[in-house]
Parts: C-alpha cells; sequence; structure tokens
C-alpha cells in the first residue's frame, strides 16, 4: 500500500506502451487524458512510438521535456525529477517504454504499461535499459486536464432505449422472487398447523395450490429469460454494429497505425460488456429491492436470526476489495494477448502464400503456439483467480448457513421457536443470500465489462473523418469538371519526416496526366491527399478553386476514384463485385461496356456462369492481371469524372496494358492521372510529372523530358 499514490495506466494493446506512459504522467500530474487522443498527438504508428513523439506530446499539454542518453550513474542524482519515461528492450526483443516513478537504493519502482507497478533491481533495469531516458516537468502555467473517458457509463445509456423492455423483466423476476417467497411459508404452515391438526382437507387445499403456484413460478421464470436474450440481442446489435459502423467512418491513419486483429478482438470485447450489462440490469433494479424487501421478512420473522444473516455482507466486501486490482491486471492481459494472437492468425492466413514460398510452416506455427499458449496462460490465471474467489465466498455462505441453522436449533430448543418457523427462515436465507450473491458477483463481469468497455471507448472516443458538418459542404459535382490546382503541398505522417515538399501540379479537365518516379518518392502519398484519406501540412489542394476542405468527402470519393494497386474483393459473384457500393441501378451492358474497356469481357464470358461466376475471397481464383482489370472496371462503372490509377496495372501484361491506356486516353470526358514505375506506357499522356526525394523535379511532355536528358531520362533507361 505504501506505492499507492503512484500511477500505472495499462496499455490497450502492445504498440500504446508509450502512450499509456504518457497517460501515467499526466494522470500522476492529476489529468485524464483517453489514450487514443494521445496516440494520435505522439504519432504512434502500427511501429509505436518513438522519443520524439512522446516529447512533443508532452510539450503539448505545457511540460518540460527532455530526452537524454545516459548510463546507470545518472540515478545517483538525487536532484533529477521524476516520473521520467525509460525507454527498454522487454524479454530480449520487443522495444518497450515504462515510466520511472521512484529510485531507490538497490531497486526502481516502475509502471510498467503491460503490467502494472513493479519494483525491480538496478541489475534488472539495467540489464533492460537502452540508455534513453526522457525527463518531464509541467511548466509553471501547466492546468490539469481532464476528458470525460468513463465508457462504460457511456454503453450503459444503451439501456435507457430499452426503458418498457427492462421493466417488463422486472416485473417478471419480481413475480418469481414473490412466488417463492409465499411457497416458502407452506413448509412452515405444513409443520406447525396441518400435521399436528390432522387438517387433511387443508392439507390437500394447500398443496395444490402450491403445485400451480410453481406453475406460474416456472412460467414467469422462462417469460424473465426470454425478455433478458431480448435485451441481450438488441444491445448487441447497437453496440456491436454501432462499433463496425463507427470503424468505417475513421480515417485510413486509423487503419495504417492498426493490425486488424486489434480492430476485431473489440468486438470480443463488445460481448464481454453486453453479457456484463444484461446481468446488471436484474441486479442492480431487482436484487437491491429484492434483497431490502426480504430483510424486512426476515427481521419480523425472528431479529436475532437476521442480525447473523448481516455477519456476511463486511465479508464479502473485504473479499473483493482484495480482488479489485488483481481482476483489472488480469482482464487486461488476457484481452491483450487475444489480440496479439488474432492479429497473427489473420496476417498468417492473409500471407499464407508467401509462407508457404518462403517455407516458413513450422516459424509460423511455432509463433500461434506461443502467442496462444500465451492467451491460455491469461484465461487459466483470470480462472484461478475467479475460482479462489468463488470458493471463499461458498465457504463464508455455508458458514453462515450452519451458524444460522446453529443458532435456530438453540432457540427451538428454548421454545422460542418452531420448527416450521425455523424450516422458513432457513428458505428465507437462500432467497436473501440469491440476490446478496448477484450483487457480489458482479464485481468480476462489471470489471471486465470496464476493462473490454476502455478498450472499445478508445476507439469511440477517436472522431470520424467526416465532420459533423460534412453534408453541409460542398456537394455539387461540376466543380470536378474543372481544374485540378496544387499549390506549395507538403506533407508528413505525425512525428515522421516529410513525405512531401512544396508540391506544385495544374491538371486541366479530361487532361491525361502521369507521375512517376522511384518507390519511396511520394507518389501514392500525393494520390491519398488527392482523395483526402490525409490532409496536408501546408499548402492548398483545389478542384475548380475550391479548397479540398470545403468539399464533402463523401462527395470528393464519389467524383474523384482512386485505384491503388492492391484492391479487395467480396465473397460472391462478378456481378456483385464490380457494382458494390454503387447508388444507382446498374444494368449488364453497362457492365460489359466498361470490361471491354479494361479487356476482361472476354475472359469473364468464357468462365461457364459468365459474370455470375463466383469470385472467391479477395478473388484468389483470379491471376493478379485479372484481379487489376476487375478493379479498373469497378472504378470506371462509378463514372467519377476522375480517376487515379496508383500503378493499378502493374500485374497486367505489357500488350494488354498499352490497350486499356489507349482505351482511357479516348474516352473526353475523363480526367486520368496515372502513377507508374513502368514508364513505356506514358507516352500518351499530355503531361508528366516526374518525382524525386519527395519533390517534383521535372515535368513536360515525355519528349521533351527524354531531351532534357534529367531523371526521367535515367529512369527510361533503367527501366529499358
Amino acid at each position: 500500500m505504501r506505492y499507492l499514490k503512484y500511477k500505472s495506466i495499462k496499455q490497450n494493446d502492445m504498440k500504446d506502451c508509450g502512450a499509456a506512459c504518457i497517460a501515467t504522467i499526466l494522470r500522476q500530474y492529476k489529468s485524464n487524458i483517453p489514450i487514443s487522443k494521445i496516440r494520435e498527438l505522439s504519432g504512434t504508428n502500427e511501429l509505436g512510438t518513438n522519443v520524439f513523439g512522446i516529447v512533443q506530446c508532452l510539450n503539448t499539454f505545457d511540460f518540460e521535456s527532455k530526452a537524454i542518453k545516459a548510463d546507470m550513474s545518472i540515478f545517483d542524482d538525487s536532484t533529477l525529477p521524476y516520473p521520467a519515461i525509460a525507454h527498454i528492450i522487454k524479454d530480449e526483443m520487443l522495444l518497450h517504454f515504462v515510466v520511472i516513478h521512484k529510485v531507490e537504493k538497490n531497486h526502481l519502482l516502475i509502471s510498467d504499461p503491460a503490467e502494472g507497478l513493479v519494483k525491480i533491481s538496478k541489475q534488472q533495469f539495467e540489464e533492460m535499459w537502452t540508455n534513453a531516458i526522457i525527463f518531464t516537468l509541467p511548466k509553471e502555467n501547466y492546468i490539469s486536464l481532464s476528458e470525460n473517458n468513463n465508457s462504460l457509463l457511456d454503453i450503459m445509456k444503451i439501456l435507457l432505449l430499452d426503458k418498457k423492455l427492462i421493466f417488463h423483466i422486472v416485473v417478471a423476476a419480481f413475480t418469481v422472487t414473490l412466488l417463492g417467497i409465499i411457497a416458502s411459508f407452506y413448509f412452515q404452515t405444513l409443520i406447525d398447523s396441518i400435521i399436528p391438526e390432522g387438517a387433511l382437507t387443508t392439507l390437500n387445499v394447500i398443496s395444490l395450490g402450491i403445485i400451480f403456484l410453481y406453475i406460474f413460478q416456472s412460467a414467469f421464470e422462462s417469460i424473465k429469460a426470454y425478455l433478458l436474450a431480448v435485451l441481450g440481442n438488441r444491445m448487441s446489435i447497437r453496440l456491436m454494429l454501432g462499433y463496425y459502423n463507427h470503424v468505417l467512418l475513421l480515417s485510413m491513419n486509423f487503419f495504417a497505425t492498426r493490425k486488424t486483429g486489434e480492430v476485431i478482438s473489440r468486438f470480443t470485447d463488445a460481448s464481454k460488456v453486453v453479457n456484463a450489462l444484461a446481468s446488471s440490469v436484474l441486479t442492480i433494479i431487482l436484487d437491491v429491492t429484492m434483497l431490502l424487501l426480504i430483510s424486512l421478512i426476515m427481521f419480523f420473522q425472528n431479529a436475532k436470526l437476521f442480525a447473523l444473516t448481516l455477519i456476511v455482507i463486511p465479508f464479502y466486501c473485504v473479499i473483493i476489495l482484495v480482488f479489485v486490482k488483481k481482476y483489472d491486471e488480469l482482464n487486461h492481459k488476457e484481452m491483450e494477448d487475444n489480440s496479439l494472437l488474432n492479429s497473427f492468425i489473420i496476417e498468417s492466413v492473409n500471407g499464407i502464400e508467401t509462407i508457404k514460398a518462403i517455407q516458413a510452416e513450422s516459424e509460423a506455427s511455432k509463433k500461434v503456439d506461443k502467442l496462444f499458449i500465451n492467451y491460455i496462460h491469461s484465461m487459466f490465471k483470470t480462472f484461478k483467480l475467479d475460482n479462489i474467489q468463488t470458493a471463499l465466498k461458498q465457504i463464508l455462505q455455508l458458514a453462515v448457513n450452519t451458524l444460522i441453522l446453529w443458532s435456530g436449533a438453540k432457540l427451538v430448543i428454548e421454545g422460542t421457536l418452531s420448527v416450521g418457523q425455523l424450516m422458513t427462515f432457513n428458505m428465507m436465507v437462500s432467497y436473501f443470500s440469491t440476490p446478496l450473491q448477484n450483487i457480489i458477483n458482479l464485481q468480476p463481469q462489471l470489471q471486465t465489462a470496464k476493462v473490454a468497455a476502455d478498450r472499445l471507448g478508445e476507439i469511440f472516443t477517436i472522431k470520424s473523418e467526416l465532420d459533423e458538418n460534412d453534408s453541409e459542404k460542398i456537394i455539387h459535382e461540376d466543380i470536378f469538371k474543372g481544374v485540378i490546382e496544387l499549390k506549395n503541398v507538403s506533407f508528413n505522417y505525425p512525428m515522421q519526416r516529410e513525405c512531401l515538399s512544396e508540391i506544385n501540379m495544374k491538371i486541366n479537365f479530361g487532361e491525361k496526366v502521369a507521375i512517376v518516379g522511384k518507390s519511396g518518392s511520394g507518389k501514392s502519398t500525393l494520390a491519398k491527399l488527392l482523395v483526402s484519406h490525409y490532409e496536408c501540412i501546408e499548402g492548398k489542394i483545389k478542384y475548380n478553386d475550391y479548397n479540398i476542405k470545403d468539399i464533402s468527402k463523401k462527395n470528393l470519393r464519389k467524383n474523384v476514384t482512386l485505384i491503388p494497386q492492391t484492391t479487395f474483393f467480396f465473397s460472391g459473384s462478378i456481378y456483385e463485385n464490380l457494382v458494390f457500393g454503387l447508388d444507382r441501378e446498374v444494368t449488364l451492358e453497362e457492365v460489359i461496356h466498361f470490361c471491354k474497356i479494361v479487356c476482361i469481357h472476354e475472359h469473364i464470358e468464357s468462365l461457364p456462369l459468365g459474370y455470375s461466376s463466383f469470385i472467391e475471397e479477395n478473388a484468389a481464383n483470379f491471376s493478379g492481371g485479372q484481379r487489376q482489370r476487375l478493379a479498373l472496371a469497378r472504378s470506371l462503372l462509378r463514372k467519377s469524372p476522375i480517376i487515379i490509377m496508383d500503378e493499378a496495372t502493374s500485374s497486367i501484361d505489357s500488350y494488354t496494358e498499352k490497350k486499356i491506356i489507349d482505351n482511357l486516353m479516348i474516352i473526353p470526358s475523363l480526367t486520368v492521372i496515372i502513377i507508374a514505375h513502368r514508364l513505356s506506357i506514358l507516352k500518351e499522356c499530355s503531361h508528366i510529372y516526374v518525382m524525386e526525394q519527395k519533390k517534383i523535379v521535372e515535368q513536360g511532355t515525355h519528349l521533351h523530358l527524354l531531351q532534357n536528358q534529367g531523371t526521367y531520362y535515367n529512369l527510361l533507361g533503367y527501366s529499358e
């Protein structure tokens, strides 16, 4: 308990360690900022967070920070400020950040985002440390900030949408319990009145009544279970589909900085939240009410025995408090391990062709074995903790039950309590303990749900790429039938080096232009800026003199279609895939027309079912060139006035590629921007931009650039 004042924020995913360390520092200084926002400000990507990003993020929150290289002697200086962030190598392979809270003579108290507060020896730390450390202190003008991040309470608002259904559940559950309480008095009446008096007629009537009462109780129990299932289904639909729909509206940067498994694992988290909230409906509303009602009945039955019954409550509270922190740690670990396992399984299935080509099946199997065993260990640790806590609760409850019977038997012997009253009270104890147990058992469920809700909340707090007023932005389509202009456009990904520098371009409507350059010169990044997947840091992109920031993103992407090198196809027919995403009716004749333009019609017609032929997931039953031609046909069907082809023909043979490009060149009302490495097809383009080292270094026609014998000339010579 001596370390209670030191904070520790857990990471949600493996790459969150840097962001979690920043969150820990902020929490230590009474600020509460969601990890999702810190990730964005620190430039966390698929590789994690770098030192520069951490320093810049802390500076954003009015901290003075300095990163240095040092050795262990630095910890002998008692004037240095803590907490500080250190960079380590964990498990001999993983780059990781931790927060150093306190330096003692032979030990360090650290906050490890993966494990929580840990006390380790200086020798252990030295073996892990990369010698990089960030010292930080709040500036004089620092003001603590707190952004609401109570994800579980926010999600609980979903329940309010079904108030009528919840009311019916409560009525059904209340009726079940009430009928059970009435039935418990049957034994008292039987033993204390009917049997001693030999009242056979009364026995028959009451017994038949009890049978009908049990029938009604079972009926209401079934109704309650049905209504709970309905409530759970409605919550699942709202939460899980709400999560999926929210993810669809996030920016490309979100997907570029997270693994697929991390996104998918949140669906499992959502089911845990739904289960916990569905249980809490009855517990919070009904069990508390029933507990109070039964307490009153038991008190009037026998105050002394009721007092003994209450002994269990403080002991339950102690058991809960002892296990709270450990449950939190284990739930975090289990969900993180599940996320890592899902991510690698998805990656290995998607990359199975590569795995087989390099004979890496054994390595992939070993990695999955390790990740799966880690996940099983995490689950088993949670199970053991739950098992221990359940056993303690059961021992406590059985001990109290025995104590009640012990004391009650004495009262019967003394003549102050009848046998029937003791049996009735003993049955009432079960009705008292059931709602009490339900309330107590909410603790592990709600803790699991809270961790899961926090992971979901991290995604929900990320703003959609569509502004709230996106529909109010410029939506008329005529602006895309004008000039595309880029003025001094510069761009860099968060906390990374510049990707584009002072790009200037002017493309007239209907023009066919090319952008060429070596790999890594910035061509694909430029294409993404033109469809607003990312926003330029400096400069302006204009469509017919309208700033791209003032144009509705939905309208922009409807009229400017980006065709990447690798496109995805869904399981279904060829026709279904080609018209996927279109908001208009498309005839087969129209589909055939565009398939002829991209030279794929003859192949489709040769298939047994033609355009009804089945496409496997991601068109695995088609060659790379055929997939690219299908992608081109799908994009042309959108009838966008502007298309951007980012290496969209790289897998097509030269002869077919030339025919496709020639077909596109003769479409007058279509602006085509071709990004390519293969330069032999670009001779017909009216203008060519040559990129090198993130800049446009040359521009002109094919012949003009050849005559200059510059970068374009060298690229062409190299390719030939």
